[in-house]
């Protein structure tokens, strides 16, 4: 079976890098267009993010400045 997986806890990573600070949820919120709680949802390593919304997506990628491939990646799990 192949998953859709995310890299957004290594993207905010980098741009906290970059940007010499920390990011809070609200930050990439606001700067992603999304809620909170979604952000919240994407981050929290013990819920696997099973929902890919087009406009999640763009804007994580606007906010990052990055490509979908740098986002989401597919991964072969066995069952």
């Amino acid at each position: 079976m192949i998953e859709v997986k995310h890299r957004l806890f290594e993207l905010v990573q980098e741009k906290e890098k970059a940007l010499g600070r920390r990011l809070s949820f609200s930050d990439i919120a606001k700067g992603s267009n999304v809620s909170v709680k979604l952000v919240t949802r994407w981050l929290d390593p013990d819920v696997p993010t099973t929902r890919f919304d087009a406009h999640v997506i763009s804007g994580f990628c606007h906010y990052f400045n990055c490509d979908i491939s740098d986002l989401l990646y597919l991964e072969r799990v066995e069952q």
